[in-house]
């Protein structure tokens, strides 16, 4: 997809978006191409993809707070702990 959106939220490893064009229509994209266009209850899905995006953004803070202090626990010699390990299996997950 070369076009810019407001939102675009990627769903079965891009297989879908659903997105909202600039010009603030929500569309659903299938393969990357127009599968349904204008659905109904716009404006709340307009809402949902704001809070998706509020959320995702939420998780990579602190996935980069839970990477920072990983560092500081390897620096003053504490990977061992379980701490360090339980941050560790979560920064794993999904890899």
């Amino acid at each position: 997809m070369n076009k810019e959106y407001e939102y675009n939220i990627e769903l079965e490893n891009g297989k879908y978006n659903m997105v909202l064009t600039n010009d603030y229509k929500v569309q659903y994209l299938r393969g990357g191409d127009i599968w349904v266009e204008d659905p109904p209850a716009p404006k709340m899905l307009i809402s949902f993809m704001d809070k998706f995006e509020q959320l995702e953004n939420q998780l990579i803070e602190a996935k980069n707070l839970l990477d920072y202090a990983q560092d500081v626990l390897s620096n003053v010699h504490m990977d061992d702990s379980e701490v360090y390990q339980e941050i560790s299996d979560f920064l794993n997950k999904g890899e």
